[in-house]
C-alpha cells in the first residue's frame, strides 16, 4: 500500500512539471523546460514563468535563473482571498487605495501580501471586477 501511495506522488509531481512546498515568494522551484514561458512584472521587464497547480488552484509562477519565485498570479476561480474572488465586484473600501502601473494595469492591495489586479484601459469603479490576484515585492 505504501508503495502504491509513493508511486502515485511521484507521478504526480513528475505530471505537474514543477515541485514546490508551498507556493510563496522567495521560494526555490524545479521546474521542466518544456513548461517555461515568460511574463511581464509590474517593473515592466519579463521573466521566466510556468504554471502551478497547488490544492486544486491554478496559478502562474514567475521566476529569476535561480529558480527563485518572485511573482505569483491567479485568475482561478476557486481562489479567494478575504471572501474576494476573481470577477467579485471590488467592495467600496479600497476605492481610495488604487495603484496604478502604465501599461500593466489597476490593483489594490489586499492582505497577506496579495493584490487584486483590474483592467489596465480604464481605473475601477464601483461596478470594476477583480480579473486576477497576484504577489509581487514591491
Amino acid at each position: 500500500m505504501f508503495q502504491r501511495i509513493s508511486i502515485f506522488l511521484i507521478t504526480a509531481v513528475i505530471i505537474s512539471g514543477c515541485s514546490v512546498n508551498r507556493i510563496e515568494l522567495n521560494t526555490r522551484i524545479q521546474i521542466k523546460n518544456e513548461n517555461r514561458t515568460n511574463i511581464l512584472l509590474p517593473t515592466g521587464s519579463l521573466t521566466s514563468s510556468t504554471f502551478v497547480i497547488d490544492k486544486g488552484i491554478k496559478y502562474t509562477v514567475g521566476f529569476t535563473s535561480m529558480k527563485k519565485t518572485i511573482f505569483i498570479s491567479t485568475a482561478d476561480s476557486n481562489f479567494a482571498i478575504k471572501g474576494l474572488r476573481v470577477n467579485d465586484i471590488i467592495p467600496s473600501e479600497y476605492f481610495d487605495n488604487f495603484n496604478y502601473i502604465p501599461g500593466w494595469g489597476y490593483y489594490v492591495y489586499l492582505s497577506n501580501g496579495w493584490y487584486a489586479g483590474f483592467d489596465f484601459q480604464k481605473k475601477p469603479d464601483k461596478d470594476s471586477k477583480i480579473n486576477w490576484f497576484f504577489k509581487f515585492k514591491f
